[in-house]
């Protein structure tokens, strides 16, 4: 008689649908959830956000930057000119005219002639010899300026600061005018001489030898 092994059956229960699952609403819900949890391609959002932003940002800094330094040699340049004018004892319109291309050289490397074009404020120099008489009061010797026209009439007022209104002395009072315009690298509806840096520079400096400093032809 052969043996035979009971052989085990498995019942299985019906599977019961997922109410949530037969309704269309739950099947969306579900889908969004999956939708906020999923943050696949979110640094690329962020980068496509903010790199605009940064990348504005650095260039402002560093345009800004620039025109502070261009600021700075507007200062040195204007100092310095009237310091190359007051070791003279004669001037004339030539010699004269040599100092735009020596406040030129100090705002190298930097085009300031271009650079002031550009901000439709062209570069101009005026160099004024200023006599102050014994009652204090400053008048204007002779004047140039790069455009070559005479800026200020012979004997006409000129304002000093208090401390250099000394009596029977003599001045030197040099002037620029440029600017410097700020981000050209950005479409804006701002004209260039609406978005520049404007530098207005007056600096007195008192003669080096004799009394006063003439010039023969302005």
């Amino acid at each position: 008689m052969s043996d035979v092994l009971p052989v085990a059956v498995e019942h299985q229960k019906p599977a019961i649908a997922s109410p949530m699952r037969n309704e269309g609403s739950g099947g969306i819900f579900l889908r969004f959830r999956a939708y906020l949890r999923d943050r696949r391609g979110v640094g690329g959002v962020e980068f496509a956000i903010l790199a605009p932003i940064l990348i504005a940002t650095y260039f402002s800094c560093f345009e800004l930057t620039i025109g502070f330094s261009f600021s700075k040699r507007a200062t040195r340049a204007t100092g310095t000119v009237g310091d190359l004018v007051a070791q003279q004892s004669t001037v004339n319109k030539a010699f004269l005219s040599t100092m735009t291309t020596a406040a030129k050289s100090i705002f190298a490397p930097y085009d300031v002639e271009g650079l002031s074009k550009l901000a439709n404020n062209p570069l101009n120099l005026k160099i004024t010899g200023i006599q102050i008489d014994d009652a204090g009061t400053a008048k204007t010797l002779w004047s140039w300026q790069r455009t070559g026209s005479t800026p200020y009439a012979v004997g006409s007022t000129v304002t000093v600061p208090k401390e250099l209104r000394i009596k029977n002395t003599f001045l030197i009072r040099t002037e620029m005018v440029t600017s410097y315009p700020l981000m050209l690298f950005l479409p804006t509806t701002f004209s260039p001489d609406k978005r520049a840096i404007s530098m207005n520079r007056e600096i007195f400096y008192q003669q080096r030898t004799g009394d006063k400093i003439t010039c023969s032809d302005c």
